[in-house]
């Protein structure tokens, strides 16, 4: 076994409430993809992010104590969130049916730019350049 390189994985401090969270738990639960829908189920990193908001929720829980009722859902939550999980939300958003709903798949799209440009800060070079480009010769879109 050898060390070949490092990679680095950038992880977003981000600011939620319960309303986020409990419109992407249940747009999860609807969503046609399994990966989508697992993110929202027991084990799930969706699942983890609302355990995290209820065991920090305001009052003296703990663990065996009793969840304010109802939970305040504007108390704000920091969370970690990697790209593979923001990718996920932003997908989890794409067949919202509800009105106004509190986050959508452009405000993930817009925070992967984020992400993208904090690692390319901390790389030096541009992502795009260092991967290869889809062979288009098999019907493979190519990238602009």
């Amino acid at each position: 076994m050898r060390l070949t390189e490092f990679d680095y994985d950038i992880i977003c401090m981000m600011a939620i409430n319960g309303h986020e969270l409990g419109y992407l738990l249940r747009q999860s639960q609807k969503h046609y993809d399994g990966k989508c829908q697992a993110a929202g189920r027991v084990g799930g990193f969706l699942y983890g992010f609302i355990q995290q908001w209820m065991i920090t929720a305001e009052g003296d829980y703990s663990f065996g104590g009793d969840l304010p009722d109802p939970p305040n859902l504007d108390r704000v939550e920091i969370i970690k969130m990697n790209g593979h999980q923001i990718d996920t939300l932003g997908k989890i958003c794409e067949m919202n049916q509800e009105d106004n709903p509190p986050v959508t798949t452009f405000d993930f799209i817009q925070l992967l730019k984020k992400c993208k440009a904090e690692y390319e800060r901390i790389d030096g070079g541009k992502i795009d350049d260092q991967m290869p480009r889809p062979d288009t010769r098999y019907g493979q879109m190519g990238r602009d």
